[in-house]
């Protein structure tokens, strides 16, 4: 009886302990994207350029009629049997010396961070010779199929009589898929800035002189970005898979950097102490406003100024960009 009497007060006991509890379950949301950049489309093009004529004794230039045998026209102390001109009508659409220009490329679809680029396309591109670009993604800058491509490598060969071909290259960039603003409120403190750099490297030099000084090569970088805080499209030409809920690429905003300094604007690289050119600096993508940038092109531009007869000996060049989109509060 007595062992019976210490189980119930036992008992009684731990009910009394039990008698109040309190707990919780809470559960939350992690969303993780990060930031994709990738080289993604190119082109080039030989636009028309006049007649080039030159004396292989002076140096100097001549003219078409000295070359073709009359004296009267030759100046200078040129003479027709050392006159030398580019091909008649150059360029102007009969002869298509602009064709020994193209590019070389491999692309593959484009894959996310840490995943494996797939099986390779190969492009073999000649110029155009109109103010048109023959590129491997078409269509006007930016072109929104072409964040779906991914450039392997690039190769630029130039054969045509005259220095006066132009090149590009892009570069694609995809902003995490973050939303910076929550029911009417902002992430305080965003500061996304964009720097865009070329560096030309001097491989091959002919009779001790550079492509680019021979070249009178000139380069600039174009920024345009589809700026918005919330990321609330998908842009089905752009994601892979998505289809649900897009809008149309009409309804959203392209930004130009029109006001950054230096963009649109071709920076002089011929000199032989100018190997790099800080084409875009630092420069805020918010706009004053705090806008994100979701999906942007960075194109650089390259081309050849001095029109003159291009050399027979090669030349050789290794062009890198260096293109970084920071929020750089803490640098």
């Amino acid at each position: 009886m007595r062992k019976l009497l210490l189980s119930a007060v036992a008992l009684l006991a731990l009910s009394a302990q039990n008698a109040f509890a309190i707990n919780l379950t809470f559960q939350f949301d992690v969303n993780s994207s990060g930031p994709s950049i990738y080289a993604c489309n190119a082109g080039i093009r030989h636009v028309a350029a006049t007649n080039v004529c030159y004396d292989r004794n002076t140096n100097q230039s001549c003219t078409p009629g000295c070359a073709a045998g009359i004296v009267s026209q030759c100046l200078g102390g040129s003479a027709p049997s050392s006159c030398v001109c580019s091909g008649e009508n150059y360029d102007s659409g009969t002869q298509g010396t602009w064709r020994l220009d193209f590019l070389q490329a491999n692309s593959a679809a484009w894959t996310d961070n840490q995943v494996q680029a797939g099986a390779s396309t190969a492009h073999l591109l000649a110029a155009t010779g109109s103010s048109s670009f023959n590129q491997i993604t078409p269509g006007a800058f930016p072109a929104l199929n072409a964040y779906g491509r991914q450039l392997k490598d690039l190769t630029i060969n130039l054969g045509s009589e005259i220095y006066n071909a132009e090149y590009f290259v892009d570069i694609c960039y995809r902003g995490p898929q973050i939303d910076y603003r929550h029911n009417g409120q902002v992430v305080p403190g965003l500061n996304f800035a964009l720097k865009a750099n070329a560096t030309i490297f001097d491989i091959k030099l002919a009779d001790g002189v550079s492509y680019r000084a021979l070249s009178t090569l000139q380069v600039k970088a174009e920024a345009k970005c589809i700026m918005n805080d919330d990321f609330d499209y998908c842009l089905a030409d752009i994601i892979p898979g998505e289809t649900a809920g897009c809008e149309s690429s009409s309804s959203l905003t392209t930004h130009t950097y029109g006001k950054i300094s230096n963009n649109g604007v071709f920076v002089d690289m011929s000199g032989s102490a100018i190997n790099v050119a800080k084409l875009i600096t630092d420069a805020s993508m918010n706009s004053n406003s705090n806008v994100t940038p979701r999906f942007c092109q960075i194109r650089y531009s390259f081309q050849e100024t001095s029109k003159k007869i291009r050399k027979w000996k090669l030349q050789q060049a290794r062009i890198c960009t260096y293109t970084e989109i920071s929020e750089p509060t803490l640098e």
